[in-house]
């Protein structure tokens, strides 16, 4: 079922599950936002056949604009792809994603949602740290190209932390 939200004026932006036919469109989004970390299509197939993997597509006009996936473990989710296509970026839709899943926390049971991002990405960290995701440490060589990635953490409020 589609869930929609005005996050501008006149920009009607719908969120429904990810399917795998939305792959070619997700790939291409991710390709030019990560071009030296994109998956490739086979893994994002073997990611969507896991029962404990999903994501999220954002339409406008029913073009795919935007997308996050989603891993749930055993004691939180995590959010390995979040990417918004250039000409929609600074629309809130990434915003819109996060919040989405941040609210789909209690019916997966988790109380836990954490990431990586670039040190350099500000607006990403900038977005994360507006909803309350704390820094937890540098994964040092996360990335293809030898880059580092900050781990950060979002904890729901009024819920245990976890170390």
């Amino acid at each position: 079922m589609a869930r929609q939200t005005l996050t501008q004026p006149h920009v009607r932006v719908t969120l429904r599950k990810i399917v795998k036919a939305d792959l070619p469109k997700v790939l291409r989004i991710e390709n030019e936002a990560f071009p030296l970390d994109a998956w490739d299509l086979e893994s994002y197939e073997e990611f969507l056949d896991s029962r404990n993997n999903g994501g999220t597509v954002a339409c406008v006009d029913g073009k795919i604009v935007a997308y996050t996936i989603h891993e749930v473990h055993w004691n939180r989710v995590h959010l390995p792809g979040i990417a918004v296509d250039l000409p929609y970026r600074g629309r809130g839709i990434a915003r819109l994603l996060v919040q989405d899943l941040i609210s789909a926390l209690p019916s997966l049971s988790r109380t836990r949602l954490t990431l990586e991002v670039r040190p350099t990405n500000e607006g990403a960290l900038n977005l994360y740290k507006s909803f309350g995701f704390k820094r937890v440490r540098i994964k040092h060589g996360y990335y293809h190209d030898g880059s580092d990635a900050v781990f950060m953490a979002y904890q729901a409020p009024d819920s245990p932390s976890e170390e």
